[in-house]
């Protein structure tokens, strides 16, 4: 095949050549557009997740300053409860000891020497902790 008889089927087929080159170049427009929207698409979806992000971040952190007055709060009340327990059990003790105190009466038909020295040794008794 010699320039000729190229250029002869080229000037013959000129209509399907020209369709073929503009069908080409709109499908790669077509194709490009395509693409130009999944990116911008893509992009908004980037935007919303970054935004959805600092607001997660934003609540987390709103929620450990929260969760650490919160800690603070409850070893208050911890400190304060085991202030309150020690005095309850202090008040009690004295109760329990006044108690006892109470109990101790002179024995009848027993001398007065033997009557305190029987005292005392409850008195002793009950001072050293025993019933």
């Amino acid at each position: 095949m010699n320039i000729l008889s190229i250029i002869g089927l080229i000037l013959k087929n000129w209509k399907y050549i020209l369709f073929s080159v503009v069908f080409f170049a709109a499908g790669a427009y077509l194709a490009w557009q395509i693409q130009a929207i999944r990116i911008n698409n893509i992009k908004a979806d980037m935007k919303i997740c970054k935004s959805e992000l600092k607001q997660t971040q934003d609540s987390a952190e709103t929620c450990l300053k929260s969760l650490q007055k919160t800690t603070q709060a409850i070893e208050k009340i911890k400190i304060e409860y085991n202030i309150r327990l020690k005095d309850y059990i202090k008040k009690t003790e004295k109760i329990r000891l006044k108690e006892q105190y109470e109990q101790i009466k002179p024995q009848e038909g027993l001398d007065t020497c033997a009557n305190l020295k029987a005292m005392l040794d409850r008195l002793a008794q009950i001072e050293e902790g025993g019933k």
